[in-house]
């Protein structure tokens, strides 16, 4: 506590909060809050509210010198039982022995761990195939209640800049390459792209990708049907009802919308409500068609439903990284976020970016 009012008092500023250790339902909130009402005030600091988010990050939101601050931080070994005890801090420490870094991969998995890498002072240079830092944030903050979620994406953009990491833009390497180029270690933080079984159909000129909708790289209109009652499908699903489309989501297992927390889902459910969209758990794809998506209903009878376009969001798969180059010469190659091995979160993503970092 005493370091963490040292470093508000001296530098005003601000860090992450997460929780390690603690899980969904844990009460927590008395602690924060304690946290929060000491370290802030005596800081000088005016409190106007406070995001709490499990597994998570959770932020402080303050008001200094008439300035919005996000206020960042780290806590550890909470346990299930005391959580006020055994309460630990984390700061990002310089490194023992400085090397020359590479990050693959400018979404929130490698823009984390670059900034830590380089705030320990390795030399970090970060290689993004596209012309735009942020990933999977840049489609995140598209669905209704999401825009806050570019200034994350802002966040930690201007993190990387600050720290000073090398930013090669529209440019990829291969693990030959980054061997002749003398990188010390590798991340590998390539991310993953959305994913679906090879459905009859599937590769009519109605079927769309809902992170490509998202990202307003195709147009769907007039009747959708969304395959997939996940998070992504749903929240696409809400985006096109409130753009006047006509929209089913048709989902295999007997829950739509299972992983949306409880503070969103009755806002979603209420304007699925207002904007007509119908739902279609335990119906499980058959085929595509030009006109309709057959289905299988849980009794086993087949179900048609009408649509103009269908718009694909069944869950994704990691991007694969050839590391051989580099694993034949010794060189370590760390894979975090979705690139390792099985897409999860933003949460996931920073985690590993940061813990990846903190070990090089």
């Amino acid at each position: 506590m005493d370091d963490l009012l040292a470093l508000l008092k001296h530098r005003k500023l601000i860090f992450t909060y997460r929780y390690m250790g603690c899980t969904k339902g844990s009460n927590i909130g008395s602690l924060t809050d304690r946290i929060a009402e000491k370290a802030y005030r005596d800081a000088g600091f005016k409190i106007t509210h406070l995001n709490l988010r499990f597994n998570g990050r959770i932020t402080l939101y303050t008001c200094y010198s008439n300035q919005i601050h996000i206020i960042k931080g780290k806590f550890c070994q909470l346990r299930d039982h005391g959580l006020d005890k055994n309460i630990g801090f984390f700061r990002i420490k310089p490194a023992a022995q400085k090397k020359k870094i590479a990050v693959l991969g400018g979404g929130p998995a490698g823009l984390e761990a670059a900034r830590v890498a380089a705030l320990r002072g390795h030399d970090v240079t970060l290689f993004e195939k596209t012309t735009t830092l942020g990933g999977q944030l840049n489609i995140a903050c598209v669905p209704p209640r999401k825009e806050e979620m570019r200034r994350a994406t802002q966040d930690l953009i201007h993190a990387v800049c600050n720290a000073g990491v090398h930013l090669c833009m529209g440019q990829t390497r291969t693990a030959e390459q980054l061997k002749d180029a003398g990188f010390e270690a590798v991340i590998n933080a390539v991310g993953a792209h959305s994913a679906a079984p090879r459905i009859p159909g599937i590769d009519s000129v109605n079927v769309a990708d809902a992170w490509k909708v998202l990202a307003g790289e195709q147009q769907v209109y007039g009747t959708v049907a969304v395959i997939g009652g996940g998070m992504v499908g749903c929240e696409t699903a809400e985006y096109l009802a409130a753009r006047g489309c006509k929209v089913s989501v048709i989902e295999m297992m007997d829950k739509i919308a299972a992983g949306e927390s409880t503070t969103i889902l009755p806002t979603l459910l209420e304007n699925y409500k207002t904007y007509g969209v119908e739902q279609y758990p335990s119906h499980k794809v058959k085929e595509f068609r030009m006109d309709a998506v057959v289905c299988e209903n849980k009794d086993g009878a087949e179900v048609t439903i009408p649509c103009d376009h269908i718009v694909l969001a069944m869950g994704a798969r990691s991007n694969e990284f050839d590391a051989a180059a580099l694993e034949a010469a010794n060189i370590p190659v760390y894979s975090i976020g979705d690139a390792a091995g099985k897409a999860a979160d933003i949460s996931n993503a920073i985690r590993t970016g940061y813990d990846t970092a903190c070990q090089l």
